[in-house]
């Protein structure tokens, strides 16, 4: 049903005037606004002296209206979640205009309700930064800053080190291979999370899977084998029971909560804190992945960068400092990966972040602004970062009169903010309240033929942040190297999701936005499992060491590498449950791994 109160009025009528007919279309709809003026006329031929309407073409015409409305926003729907109004997304008007203050204090948003004080810090923010960074070109403190040919600004970063793999892989080799099954019996027995999966019928439930058969159905779809084949392969496991529990106890929400008791244990011991630059910081980053797709899907589209000429959806991935794979999510791979940027942060219970990373593809202006609404610092690895424009309360002749050559290219029009500013709440306090996603609304807007006048607000809004990070940017060399540092190993922790992700020549057999999401999920439910198991590892071999100069030594190989090791996991051949035993005790000791703290060696003092 079209929301007639948001839909263009003559579209709306040849709508009802086709459905009326049922689609036996014998003349056109009394208004043909929705028409171009050549399109009426191609819908009469005169034939045989006689003028005849062509019904087949009209429908053409039709459809072909009725889906660029969806698509721009001049045809709404009440019962869709992908095409409704913009405004049916947020908190209701007439709520937000009686409970504002309320809302805004349950959102954590309160600090932003006085626009005028929140724009003076932005002004007085940014100004500072103008002064800063070119007051250190002028001082010549910034060996990395030049200017191109063009006199575009340029910066350098020198490279930063990469973890060293390879000494950290050196502590498993006495652990030789051991099997995923195995893995995960320790972090179930570690971080119990099997009792997380219920059958998604109360009434329907009979006999509880057994462990085996819940191990070999999240391997079956995380490592991409298939429910099927895994039936056919395994010994202990019926495949009937496995395509039961896969279907009805693998559910979205049980493997996200599944995921996140497996990195609340991680975060709770000592050895993953080495990894943090600071202990109130967390940085963060996310990356996408395209994924093939085997035959037809909704959830896949053809992208111009990769692959190319064959359909693909894109997982789009969030890791932090100490490698907790937090969020995961599967969009088409021609839908940008900013729009999620934000859902990451969003009720996320087990990673707070304080600062996130991406590539280019996240670093848009509106993206800037929802994530300063968050209180998260954006600090994307862009490209071209000197082709970007400048924006400024000042004017370019103030600063060039202070001898800068940093400048801005244009004014902030803050009329435009304060206009929006208090729809601009509405839409954050919507998504910190739950009542929508960012990825949805940014899709909604972005989909208008012109341009949403609140989404040019929060590009304006943003433009402000933008420019204050990029004047950071180019001032602090430890940002640009510490922004480098966690996109490297979101890059690696994508080369881990490959080395799982191993089955049916690393495709998507399934069709469905649901089906892909739960094997993704399964995936990295594996992933921290491994994770979780590594710090287990070798928190207990830290926990058995006497001596200092070793143990330094071994917390430094660590700090300079990664848990993200997994050549001793022996992820194939065959998946033999029968050889899992429920009695055998877990291999680590936890009482010891938990009361052991790492405690640095003073430094001697000099002279």
């Amino acid at each position: 049903m079209t929301d007639t109160e948001n839909t263009d009025p003559a579209l709306r009528e040849a709508i009802e005037h086709y459905a009326a007919r049922k689609g036996r279309i014998t003349t056109p709809a009394k208004n043909l606004d929705w028409l171009e003026t050549a399109q009426q006329d191609e819908l009469y031929v005169l034939e045989e002296d006689k003028v005849k309407f062509r019904p087949r073409l009209y429908k053409m015409f039709l459809f072909d209206a009725l889906a660029h409305g969806i698509r721009s926003g001049t045809v709404n729907f009440f019962h869709s979640y992908r095409y409704r109004f913009l405004d049916e997304y947020l908190i209701d008007k007439n709520e937000w205009k009686a409970h504002k203050q309320q809302l805004l204090e349950d959102a954590e948003l309160a600090h932003f309700a006085d626009y005028h004080k929140v724009m003076t810090e932005l002004k007085e923010h940014l100004h500072t930064l103008y002064c800063q960074t070119n007051e250190n070109i002028k001082a010549s403190t910034n060996p990395h800053f030049t200017f191109n040919r063009e006199k575009r600004p340029l910066i350098a970063t020198p490279a930063v080190e990469k973890p060293d793999t390879e000494r950290v892989a050196a502590y498993f080799r006495p652990a030789r291979y051991v099997s995923i099954l195995s893995v995960l019996s320790d972090v179930e027995k570690a971080a119990s999370f099997l009792h997380l999966f219920g059958h998604g019928s109360k009434t329907d439930e009979k006999k509880r899977p057994s462990q085996e058969t819940f191990f070999a159905a999240i391997l079956a779809m995380g490592c991409n084998i298939g429910v099927d084949r895994m039936g056919r392969i395994s010994k202990g496991v019926q495949a009937a029971s496995l395509k039961h529990t896969a279907d009805w106890y693998l559910s979205e929400q049980a493997l996200q909560d599944a995921n996140n008791v497996i990195i609340g244990l991680k975060n709770s011991l000592a050895l993953p804190e080495i990894h943090r630059k600071s202990s109130t910081e967390l940085h963060t980053a996310s990356d996408g992945q395209k994924i093939l797709v085997k035959g037809d899907s909704l959830n896949a589209t053809y992208s111009a960068k990769y692959p190319g000429f064959t359909k693909a959806s894109s997982i789009n991935t969030a890791i932090d400092e100490r490698f907790a794979s937090y969020y995961s999510t599967v969009i088409t791979a021609a839908d940008r990966e900013a729009g999620n940027v934000a859902d990451m942060h969003l009720g996320n219970p087990v990673v707070k972040s304080t600062m996130h990373s991406t590539d280019s593809h996240g670093g848009t202006e509106v993206m800037f602004g929802m994530m300063h609404f968050l209180s998260v610092f954006f600090a994307p690895r862009i490209k071209d970062l000197g082709t970007l424009e400048l924006y400024s309360f000042v004017s370019q002749k103030q600063y060039a009169e202070q001898g800068y050559i940093l400048l801005p290219d244009h004014y902030i029009n803050e009329k435009l903010i304060e206009t929006h500013w208090d729809d601009m709440l509405r839409v954050m306090v919507s998504l910190k309240l739950g009542k929508t996603t960012a990825f949805q609304v940014l899709k909604r807007m972005n989909s208008y033929a012109k341009q949403n006048p609140l989404q040019k607000a929060f590009k304006e809004f943003g433009k402000i942040i933008r420019t204050a990070f990029i004047l950071r940017y180019y001032d602090d060399l430890e940002l640009r190297q510490s922004v480098e540092k966690q996109l490297s190993h979101i890059e690696m922790m994508n080369r881990f999701a490959k080395a799982v992700f191993f089955g049916q020549n690393q495709e998507f057999q399934v069709a469905t936005k649901q089906e892909q999401e739960k094997i993704i999920l399964c995936r990295r439910l594996i992933q921290n499992a491994i994770v979780l198991w590594n710090y287990l590892y070798l928190s207990e071999l830290l926990a058995k060491i006497d001596s200092q100069p070793v143990l330094e030594e071994m917390i430094s190989v660590i700090r300079n590498g990664t848990a993200v090791t997994w050549q001793h996991v022996n992820m194939m051949g065959e998946y033999d449950s029968i050889k899992l035993l429920d009695n055998k005790p877990l291999r680590f000791d936890l009482e010891r791994i938990f009361q052991w703290k790492y405690a640095p060696k003073a430094k001697e003092s000099v002279g």
